[in-house]
């Protein structure tokens, strides 16, 4: 099950990272709306992966 949530929790990341490369021409709103929402996609995927997952934390 904790490599289920990894794969997801990257995943998330990697979509939040394509959102905010994504550049689209001569539309300056767009642009922004979508860099926007990568930017909280990757904040929701390092919270996913930092908190619900615990990935690299050591388990003792």
């Amino acid at each position: 099950m904790e490599i289920l949530n990894i794969i997801i929790g990257i995943g998330i990341l990697f979509i939040g990272s394509l959102l905010f490369n994504t550049t689209i021409y001569n539309e300056p709103f767009n642009n922004i709306l979508i860099k926007i929402i990568g930017i909280i996609v990757l904040g929701l995927g390092f919270f996913y992966l930092n908190r619900i997952v615990k990935f690299g934390k050591k388990k003792v």
